[in-house]
């Protein structure tokens, strides 16, 4: 489980940031995300949530969660 302290599956070097994770939005609805290597996880403390932004075509996108789990720890992506 993720708490403020650190990012579900840790902070992991640039050449190892491909990571899955299984989180909890704060509405309840459950979301398995996956990142690239252009993807940040961190601490919102204005909304008290974690902050999922990853590059898409369209620009960057957002997804809060309030907890998660590591499902698959850091690789190389």
């Amino acid at each position: 489980p993720s708490g403020v302290t650190s990012p579900p599956c840790g902070e992991p070097p640039l050449s190892e940031r491909r990571m899955v994770i299984d989180a909890i939005k704060d509405d309840g609805t459950h979301i398995v995300l996956e990142n690239n290597k252009y993807s940040t996880i961190s601490w919102s403390e204005g909304q008290g949530l974690w902050l999922f932004e990853i590059e898409a075509d369209d620009g960057m996108n957002r997804v809060y969660f309030k907890w998660a789990k590591c499902v698959l720890a850091p690789v190389t992506a």
